[in-house]
């Protein structure tokens, strides 16, 4: 007689780190907030809603294309009402990682200085402090010079990309040791759940209303249904997230 198989038994969860900064950012805008509840109560009784560990992953997340395509989405380019990650999002910053980017701003200033003089007048902002140039307005989000982010920059053939790889390799850190944690997982979406579960989800048609966000559809990263699988695409973001082989994982869900 065959033996039944045991269940697989996972132990997926958020790095505490990423938990850390998603517990820090807090929105209170009522009317996106009633989009978001909405979509939320939807997601959390949709019955293909898959768990692993302490993940809970949106079945959009499987069925999700996309993949980095600056040459299509840089503002100086013909890309009519496609809009950019590097570009176009609201980034804000939490506390630690205002810190993080404030312990290298020597470095950052310097290497903007010398390869992009427009932001000369940007460093210098009367009445700002000077390790905090990368401040909007408002001290607590990404500024954005010229439509776009301060760290973002046109390489040889025209497309946007961003500095703090650069400097991350300069100094020797890993890109998430200096860059904030929203453009590293763009597109993909946390939400925290009670006892310290988190949701899985991505940008999509159904969410972005409550999420405050322009839809998909303005991103050429995830308008093109030729682009390859996000669970491929961003394996290593998924792993560095929840653990080693959940991107694996989460392929095989898709099948």
């Amino acid at each position: 007689m065959a033996r039944r198989r045991k269940p697989e038994k996972y132990k997926f969860a958020l790095r505490p780190e990423v938990a850390r900064w998603l517990d820090a950012n807090d929105d209170d805008d009522a009317e996106a907030d009633a989009f978001f509840d909405d979509w939320l109560e939807e997601v959390e009784d949709d019955p293909r809603l898959l768990t692993a560990g302490k993940v809970k992953v949106d079945p959009a997340v499987l069925h999700t294309r996309f993949a980095c395509v600056p040459e299509r989405c840089a503002p100086w380019n013909e890309r009519g009402r496609m809009r950019s990650c590097c570009a176009d999002i609201f980034v804000p910053l939490t506390p630690a990682e205002r810190r993080r980017l404030r312990r290298h701003r020597r470095l950052l200033a310097g290497h903007l200085l010398r390869t992009e003089p427009r932001l000369r007048d940007c460093l210098a902002k009367p009445g700002r402090e000077p390790g905090d140039f990368f401040l909007d307005e408002d001290g607590d989000a990404l500024e954005r010079v010229g439509g776009r982010c301060i760290f973002s920059r046109r390489d040889a053939q025209g497309r946007i990309r961003c500095r703090l790889y650069t400097v991350a390799g300069k100094l020797g850190l890993e890109t998430t040791d200096i860059q904030p944690y929203t453009c590293r997982i763009f597109p993909l979406v946390l939400v925290q759940l009670e006892r310290g579960r988190v949701l899985l989800t991505v940008l999509h048609k159904d969410n972005y209303r409550g999420l405050e966000s322009l839809p998909p559809w303005r991103f050429p990263c995830l308008a093109d249904p030729g682009l390859p699988p996000l669970h491929r695409s961003m394996a290593g973001t998924l792993d560095w997230l929840f653990g080693r082989g959940f991107a694996a994982w989460l392929a095989r869900q898709a099948g």
